[in-house]
């Protein structure tokens, strides 16, 4: 009994063993680069832009930084001026 018990022991362990030893499979050579792909389309041209509005004028308007409002007293008229 201690005999067999033995031998199937061993045949066990041979058996996984070899199991254990294959080799793996070799990597066979890169295939060929594909083909180059197609270029895009051109995109369609954006929508105009609108025009940039004036500013107000006359006696309400504001004036552009650095300046003062300015009226003259013989005519009357409302204007930017720069300070002296």
């Amino acid at each position: 009994m201690k005999r067999s018990l033995v031998t199937v022991v061993i045949l066990l362990a041979i058996f996984i063993s070899g199991c254990n030893t294959t080799p793996a499979p070799q990597q066979g050579p890169p295939g060929q680069q594909g083909a180059q792909g197609q270029s895009g389309q051109q995109g369609q041209q954006g929508d105009q832009g609108q025009s940039r509005q004036q500013g107000q004028q006359g006696p309400g308007a504001q004036c552009p930084a650095g300046q003062n409002r300015y009226t003259d007293p013989a005519t009357g008229d409302s204007r930017c001026a720069s300070p002296k």
